[in-house]
């Protein structure tokens, strides 16, 4: 029985050319298969709500619901249909998944590019469909692979000069905004003018009017969008994929608990087959036939063995037939024949007409065979070339240098660069893509030669321009640190002074006078520090200080601020600081207090009656953190919305008009909104005209741990009252006004002070003289103060000496070159007499 199944089913080679009821299966398996079919076994699933950790869940109680982002218009994975809701894979799956893990969750749509925003700034949470990347995994969390989708160049039908990656050189190409194509463009060296659109309809639109000539996008999705319009013979796909990219879900970074939950999520979708169902729907994967078994057959042997009856009077009438179809092959392989010479007379004409240059060598480096493009990049007519070797024309490697590597070429070595020698002498820039292939038994070598003179020179050119940017901007560094010195060391003496004159009997118009020189001045270091903060934000320079304070203090500053500006102008003023705020926080206190003054500063300037409310709210809790919302809000004149767009923008203003009532730089917002992006957040304003406006930012900021509870109360203990200090302090300055105000302002705090006018001096003095502390400038004549410095640690006995130093150099790695030439403590000018006060009563010996 089993030999005669063997037959039946299974015949041998040269049976099956003579067999003929092997045209009578079709209707065998017809008649037995819907007894065969029987259900899959279903597997066992297991409830998604279960897989999550306790502490997982605790998470998703208390954030609330999980905010979804997806792409408007990214069809088959997630669009709005003719309804208007959101459907496609990628929308079908995060549904299925908040169902089944017991996930409340709310949908939102927009641009790819916003979406990313969306999620790194906290106002969503999972993106539903972003491709990963190296450069895009330093930002976001990966789930697992939902589909991997081929990136594809698609041109105009018409276009016939783009057939690869490298033709993409110096072309505009359409792309939507964020998506992974660019990143892969700048990865393989490629220039390109980028058309950005929001959408891959915007990019297949633009190609087919020749506003771009050619776009890189997701295969599925650009062919989709063709084929849905009607337009699909109007565009065309060139060559294979340039990648495989896998689309996932993503959360942000600094979101771990999140992104573990979207993990299991996801596998929990994998492990019972939801994905492959979606994708199934969508994109139209065929399922996978049921699997039976040679058992279920047996019932029908009966019928097969009635059936191999009637197959045995068939076999005359198979081999009148099998005569024909020996007829029919001979014509298959005569029409065969010819397509192969159609095809090489095909390939023919693109190896002459190619733009690129292309030869082939023998391994004893003798040219073979050359296309036109070639011969013309180097000068020559083919005839001219018959008998060269690939020195005649290569000038980098010697004649033994390429005999030794033709053997390498193609075999691990994808790209060579290289110069060739033109006829006429000149060199050429040019780059070899070899590969080794047999031909009549014998090894042979195939390149292709593009001349990329031009490219390189271009990068020559922008590595120039690059050191001379380099070069301007550390002029630009040096200009601004000496200005901030020699600009500060006369406001010293302003400030200064005022200062002690105004400690001094004075008639009430004199003590007027004083006090607007003092004010002006203040105000006039406002505008420096702002220049100089604008400066450092604009290189990258600033860094956020990272460690615990009050909010309480914060706000008690700024409304202290308000207070003291708002009562001559008969202004109210409100302030709330939310009851779920926490109030111990890590950051940058000292920043946070700069943006809100500024907003401060703002509302009072514009407000002349109503009122002017300041409030912190809680936006939402991030794992250890939180997002803060600040706001300054008034009554004042309000702004239109053109006035809206110009706003935090660098030296813009609302009016800019030389009848301006208000003045200002107009780099108080913009320092304001890249302060506000350096903690994690953003600004913005509600307002209109007469109807007052409200200022607000958010920022991410770390709550803080137990452990830094003690040195936050240390560092909020009200300052200790003005009492004599006494100590004999070595004052080293070099500037007759600035000796005069620090001897002053030292004598008023019951010190006794020694002078030495530079570095050289100061050594002298300390040789002849115990002292207490050493206040030292640092830009001085003979011996600068941080050599001074040096050369005082250099001696052991002065090692534990501290040393202040006292300088109008305002840059943060100015005060660093203080602390590592070993200073102890910084005091900047304009010298605050009170900030002077507290650094020399941590310094000074108790008495």
């Amino acid at each position: 029985m089993k030999t005669l199944l063997n037959h039946l089913f299974w015949p041998g080679r040269r049976h099956r050319e003579a067999w003929p009821c092997r045209r009578l299966l079709p209707l065998l398996i017809l008649l037995i298969l819907p007894a065969l079919s029987t259900p899959l076994a279903a597997g066992t699933q297991t409830s998604g709500g279960t897989l999550l950790s306790a502490e997982e869940r605790a998470w998703l109680a208390e954030h609330g619901p999980i905010v979804f982002v997806s792409q408007s218009d990214y069809p088959p994975f997630e669009f709005r249909n003719k309804d208007g809701a959101m459907d496609g894979i990628c929308i079908e799956l995060a549904r299925w998944m908040t169902t089944e893990m017991g996930i409340q969750a709310r949908f939102i749509s927009t641009t790819l590019k916003e979406a990313q925003k969306a999620v790194l700034n906290g106002s969503a949470d999972i993106l539903t469909s972003l491709f990963h990347s190296d450069k895009r995994a330093l930002q976001f969390a990966f789930s697992p692979t939902i589909a991997e989708v081929p990136g594809t160049i698609f041109v105009a039908a018409d276009r016939f000069d783009i057939r690869g990656l490298a033709d993409l050189q110096g072309k505009r190409i359409a792309m939507q905004r964020g998506d992974y194509a660019s990143e892969f463009l700048a990865q393989q060296g490629i220039r390109f003018d980028w058309l950005a659109t929001d959408s891959f309809a915007e990019a297949s639109d633009a190609v087919i009017a020749a506003e771009a000539d050619a776009l890189i996008g997701d295969e599925q999705i650009v062919l989709y969008q063709l084929y849905s319009s009607g337009r699909h013979q109007q565009a065309k796909k060139i060559g294979e994929p340039l990648f495989i990219a896998r689309n996932c879900m993503a959360v942000a970074r600094d979101q771990p608990l999140l992104a573990a939950i979207l993990t299991k999520a996801v596998r929990h979708a994998q492990a019972n087959g939801v994905i492959d169902t979606i994708n199934r729907k969508w994109l139209g994967t065929a399922l996978p036939a049921p699997d039976g078994g040679l058992r279920r057959l047996l019932p029908y042997l009966a019928g097969a063995l009635g059936l191999l009856g009637l197959s045995t009077a068939l076999v005359l009438l198979w081999n009148a037939r099998l005569r024909r179809r020996v007829e029919e092959k001979t014509a298959a392989i005569r029409q065969s024949a010819a397509s192969l010479e159609l095809e090489a007379t095909r390939r023919r004409l693109i190896f002459e007409n190619a733009r690129d240059g292309i030869c082939a060598l023998g391994l004893d480096g003798k040219l073979l065979e050359a296309n036109p493009a070639f011969a013309a990049m180097l000068g020559y007519r083919l005839e001219e070339m018959r008998d060269f070797y690939i020195w005649d024309w290569d000038a980098r490697f010697s004649r033994e240098q390429i005999l030794a590597n033709l053997q390498r070429f193609g075999q691990g070595l994808d790209r060579i660069e290289t110069l060739h020698r033109r006829k006429d002498g000149n060199l050429i820039e040019v780059q070899l893509t070899p590969s080794l292939f047999d031909w009549q038994g014998s090894r042979q070598l195939y390149s292709t030669v593009v001349d990329i003179s031009a490219q390189k020179q271009h990068q020559r050119d922008l590595e120039a321009a690059r050191q001379a940017a380099e070069a301007a901007s550390r002029a630009k560094s040096t200009f601004l640190a000496n200005m901030s010195h020699e600009i500060r060391t006369p406001m010293n003496a302003v400030l200064g002074m005022a200062h002690l004159a105004l400690q001094t009997e004075l008639t009430p118009k004199q003590d007027n006078y004083l006090q607007k020189i003092r004010s002006s001045g203040q105000h006039l270091l406002g505008i420096i520090n702002q220049i100089l903060d604008f400066s450092r934000i604009e290189e990258g320079r600033i860094f956020l200080e990272q460690a615990p304070f009050d909010l309480r203090q914060v706000f008690s500053k700024v409304s202290d601020f308000l207070l003291q500006r708002s009562e001559p102008k008969g202004l109210r003023l409100s302030c709330r600081l939310a009851p779920t705020v926490p109030c111990q926080l890590v950051g940058d206190s000292l920043r946070l207090e700069q943006i809100l003054l500024n907003y401060a500063d703002n509302a009072v300037k514009f407000t002349d009656q109503g009122e002017i409310r300041l409030a912190v709210d809680l936006v939402r809790r991030l794992g250890e953190g939180v997002v803060l919302r600040f706001s300054v809000c008034d009554s004042g004149i309000g702004l239109s919305e053109e006035q809206q767009h110009r706003l935090f923008r660098s030296f813009s203003q609302a009016d800019s008009s030389t009848t301006r009532i208000h003045g200002g730089t107009g780099l108080g917002l913009a320092i304001c909104k890249q302060l506000a992006e350096l903690m994690g957040g953003a600004v913005g304003v509600d307002s209109r005209p007469g109807a007052g406006s409200c200022f607000w930012f958010t920022a991410r900021l770390a709550v803080a741990s137990a452990d830094q509870l003690p040195a936050m109360s240390a560092s909020a203990s009200p300052a200790p009252p003005i009492a004599p200090l006494g100590g004999l302090v070595l004052l080293v300055e070099d500037n007759p006004v600035n000796q005069e105000l620090a001897q002053e302002l030292l004598h008023s705090f019951g010190c006794q002070v020694e002078l030495a006018s530079h570095g050289q001096q100061a050594l002298e003095c300390l040789r002849q003289k115990d002292y207490d502390l050493v206040l030292m400038d640092l830009q001085m004549p003979v011996m600068d103060g941080l050599a001074a410095t040096r050369a005082i640690r250099q001696q052991p006995r002065w090692r534990e000496l501290p040393i202040l130093a006292m300088t109008a150099s305002a840059f943060t790695e100015d005060r660093d070159s203080c602390l590592a030439a070993g200073m102890n403590d910084h005091v900047a000018k304009p010298i605050e007499p009170d900030q002077l006060y507290a650094k020399l009563r941590r310094w000074l010996p108790p008495r």
